[in-house]
Order: C-alpha cells, then structure tokens, then sequence
C-alpha cells in the first residue's frame, strides 16, 4: 500500500544516485 511505498522511498534516500533513477522510472511506469 501507500505506506510500503514511502518507507520504500525512504529506503531510496540510501541509495546512490543512478540506482535513485532506476526506481523513478520503475515508479513512473507502475503509476502510469
């Protein structure tokens, strides 16, 4: 749910910068 889903971006905020680009555009296509 919604809240998986933030404590997932918060998870992102650990990550390095070009695996943070994979995810929004995995995000972008799941939201879409």
């Amino acid at each position: 749910g919604l809240w998986s889903f933030l404590s997932m971006l918060e998870v992102l905020q650990t990550w390095s910068e070009e695996q943070l680009e994979e995810m929004k555009k995995m995000a972008e296509y799941f939201v879409s």
